[in-house]
């Protein structure tokens, strides 16, 4: 299982053009309500549900997906440095 960083604005942001509600994504996406409201608060920014959520949104996993979490940033890059 691989684990994606999610780009919840995107989700977000998806969700609101084609008018779709938490638990409407959940229903489509066959994923639970709270992970849903999880991955879009941003509390969960890696899932192996990213596929899923792209497909019920009508989108590729790549339109909604972030190349680097926080946390790999910071990892990578340090919590204070800024890499661009």
């Amino acid at each position: 299982m691989t684990l994606l960083n999610v780009n919840t604005y995107l989700v977000r942001k998806k969700m609101e053009e084609i008018g779709l509600s938490i638990n409407t994504l959940a229903q489509k996406s066959h994923i639970s309500r709270r992970t849903i409201k999880r991955i879009i608060s941003g509390e969960q920014d890696r899932t192996n549900h990213l596929p899923s959520i792209a497909k019920a949104l009508g989108t590729k996993t790549y339109d909604i997906q972030k190349a680097y979490s926080q946390k790999q940033l910071d990892t990578l890059f340090g919590s204070n440095d800024i890499p661009f």
